[in-house]
């Protein structure tokens, strides 16, 4: 009975450090946690996340680029407790690596283990195991594979991202589906930029405020600010188990988000940030890879365009040019909202993302008299969008929208099966903003007129 009561003893000691905010350093890890068999406050979960710690401040912008730019350090602590907790060992970083407006860099990465004699052995993670993996035109991700995992190992990495941009501040989740047991993130900005945090929180927050004596001035215009830091700390959070009928789980996570709201130049030249949809809406529809391939010339299609001319009917005529782009083109990737080659190019490849593929339908519903528009989606996988965040980044696809007299529809050209009548089933009863020639709008996606019918066939042999 003794060896039980050690491990709980050195779970509470954990705690302890925890709650006293004496963060081990990296590399630094403690016998406890590698002897740990049990999640104490999450029981049966396959792994915990002991660490999840960011920092985050400001810098001397790029000469020629931006005033400021934004670092994060980032560092994470995961215990390995199941055989299903073996996946957290293959680390994925999504970041955006357009322009090198994202990169990181000062990578360590560590696997912890007890050797036979019950010491602790390090494993470093060596370059070969850490590479960039490119997604599309803007996202790439950072890969890192640990050696040496199994069932009680802990293993650890941190990494610097720097931003080319001072006007928002990067999300933190508190968090996961995995437990977690500490939670920072710190994050130092100069005062002259007000942010408005948004809190989703259930459980207990701890912030702590400070502010630094000393003004500092900055720049050709002689900025002079204090900078101002806020740590949020959030601990012993189980994890977000997926249940049946149950939506994204990111809708369900602790989270904080934030949002600029003014920046001030003198204490008598404050610029208020009024962004909103209708910034969104005109920034997008100037953009290259989105609203300038909805009228991009596709000669190869022509002769799809003139056939579709001579159909009289509004809505065969849709019908035909719906199956005649989803006939012909393969998705490569289902979840996009800007074009990656442009239109013409996936057109000739006959192969596209999901935006490329509706752009391509836009258009030439467009030019074959039937007014067709982007409606931008989050798919329930993907959560829900907060309408009061102004940011594209929200959704993951983008489908085409056509207004009809009584009603609209809504299309995607990379569904192989469903009739064009039929909202697509992975974001009906979702909210969807147009982007329009005017100022865009939102529109609940709700379908009350058709119903889905799922058929499956099973086909089995009784042997012996």
């Amino acid at each position: 009975m003794k060896k039980p009561v050690l491990i709980i003893l050195g779970l509470c000691y954990s705690c302890l450090l925890f709650s006293q905010k004496k963060i081990p350093s990296f590399g630094k890890v403690d016998k406890a946690d590698l002897e740990m068999k049990e999640c104490s406050f999450d029981q049966g979960a396959e792994a915990v996340v002991l660490i999840n710690q960011g920092k985050m401040y400001y810098d001397r912008g790029t000469t020629g680029v931006t005033l400021f730019k934004t670092v994060y350090d980032y560092r994470v602590r995961i215990k390995i407790l199941k055989d299903k907790g073996m996946s957290y060992a293959n680390v994925e970083i999504p970041y955006y690596s357009h322009n090198d407006d994202e990169k990181i860099s000062n990578i360590d990465a560590n696997t912890y283990n007890l050797d036979e004699n019950g010491k602790i052995k390090v494993t470093e993670v060596t370059r070969s195991s850490i590479y960039t993996k490119k997604i599309n035109k803007r996202f790439s991700r950072l890969i890192i594979a640990f050696p040496e995992v199994k069932v009680g190992s802990v293993i650890e990495y941190k990494y610097k991202l720097v931003r080319e941009t001072y006007l928002n501040i990067k999300n933190w989740d508190f968090q996961d589906k995995i437990p977690t047991l500490y939670s920072e993130y710190e994050v130092q900005a100069p005062d002259i930029l007000k942010f408005k945090p948004q809190k989703f929180i259930i459980d207990k927050l701890d912030e702590k405020h400070t502010e630094s004596p000393d003004i500092v001035s900055f720049g050709d215009n002689n900025y002079e600010f204090r900078m101002l830091k806020t740590t949020y700390t959030m601990t012993e959070l189980k994890g977000i188990r997926k249940s049946a009928f149950m939506g994204a789980l990111k809708d369900y996570q602790q989270r904080i988000e934030f949002q600029l709201e003014s920046i001030r130049r003198s204490s008598d030249d404050i610029k208020y940030i009024k962004s909103s949809w209708t910034d969104i809406s005109s920034v997008l529809k100037e953009d290259a890879d989105f609203g300038k391939q909805l009228t991009k010339d596709i000669p190869e299609l022509n002769t799809v365009l003139q056939a579709a001319l001579k159909i009289q009917d509004k809505k065969e005529r849709i019908d035909y040019l719906y199956n005649a782009i989803r006939t012909v083109m393969t998705c490569t990737d289902d979840e996009a909202i800007y074009s990656d080659k442009g239109v013409a190019k996936a057109w000739e490849s006959k192969s596209g993302n999901i935006a490329e593929i509706n752009f391509m339908l836009i258009n030439v519903l467009n030019k074959a008299g039937i007014k067709a528009m982007p409606i931008l989606l989050s798919s329930r996988d993907n959560g829900l969008v907060n309408k009061m965040y102004y940011s594209e980044t929200q959704f993951n696809n983008v489908m085409v929208y056509i207004p009809m007299e009584k009603e609209f529809l809504v299309l995607d050209a990379t569904d192989k099966i469903s009739n064009y009548r039929l909202t697509p089933e992975n974001i009906v009863n979702t909210s969807g903003f147009v982007v329009d020639s005017e100022a865009g709008r939102w529109v609940d996606v709700i379908d009350m007129n058709h119903k889905y019918q799922i058929i499956v066939a099973l086909q089995g042999v009784i042997d012996d």
